[in-house]
C-alpha cells in the first residue's frame, strides 16, 4: 500500500488516465472527485462487502454494454 498526502485541491495521477482530486478534508472525512474513462469501473468499499455477502444475491453490473462483471 503506498500512502501519500495531499491537501484540498491537490490531485494524485493514476497511470495516464485516472485523477483523484481531493475536494476537502473535515475531522472525519475526506471528499474526493476521481476522474476516469467511461470504461474503468469505481466502487465504494461497502458495495463491493455487500456484493460479496454470502447470504445475498450476487451483484452483476453492466459497466460497458454487453460486458458483464459479477461481484
Amino acid at each position: 500500500m503506498t500512502q501519500i498526502w495531499r491537501q484540498a485541491n491537490e490531485q494524485v495521477l493514476i497511470g495516464d488516465d485516472i485523477t483523484v482530486t481531493v475536494l476537502s478534508v473535515g475531522v472525519s472525512f475526506v471528499r474526493l472527485a476521481i476522474e476516469s474513462p467511461r470504461q474503468v469501473p469505481s466502487y465504494r468499499e461497502v458495495e463491493l462487502a455487500r456484493s460479496f455477502d454470502e447470504e445475498a444475491e450476487p451483484v452483476v453490473h453492466e459497466l460497458v454494454p454487453g460486458v458483464r462483471v459479477r461481484f
